[in-house]
C-alpha cells in the first residue's frame, strides 16, 4: 500500500514537472491571436462638403476595392449654389458697367 501511494506522488510530481518545463518552453512569440467577429455599427467618413446621399453602391458586409465608389451624393443643393453664385457674379458686372470708378470691382471684370 505505501508502495502504490509513493508510485502515486512520483508519477504526480513528474506529471507536475513535465507541464512545468512544457509551459516554461513553450515557443512564445508575443503575439496574441484571439478568433471572432468584428461588430462595427458606426464610422467616420471624410467630405470635402456636405449634402446628402442619392446613391448608396455597398451594403454591409460587401467587399470593395480600394477606389471603388460607395457612395454618390446629391448634388442638386449645390447646382443651386453654383447657379445662385453664378448670378451674384454677373450682377457685380452689371454694377461695375454702371458705377466704372467703383473701387473692387475690377477683381470680377474677367468674369464678365
Amino acid at each position: 500500500m505505501k508502495k502504490l501511494v509513493v508510485i502515486a506522488v512520483v508519477a504526480g510530481l513528474i506529471l507536475a514537472g513535465v507541464l512545468f518545463w512544457n509551459r516554461r518552453h513553450h515557443d512564445d512569440s508575443g503575439t496574441l491571436t484571439l478568433h471572432g467577429n468584428v461588430d462595427i455599427r458606426q464610422v467616420s467618413l471624410a467630405f470635402d462638403g456636405n449634402g446628402r446621399i442619392a446613391q448608396l453602391r455597398a451594403e454591409e458586409g460587401d467587399s470593395v476595392r480600394a477606389g471603388a465608389v460607395l457612395a454618390v451624393m446629391d448634388t442638386h443643393t449645390l447646382s443651386l449654389q453654383a447657379e445662385q453664385a453664378q448670378a451674384q457674379i454677373a450682377c457685380v458686372c452689371c454694377q461695375g458697367r454702371h458705377f466704372p470708378g467703383q473701387p473692387g470691382l475690377g477683381s470680377v471684370a474677367g468674369h464678365c
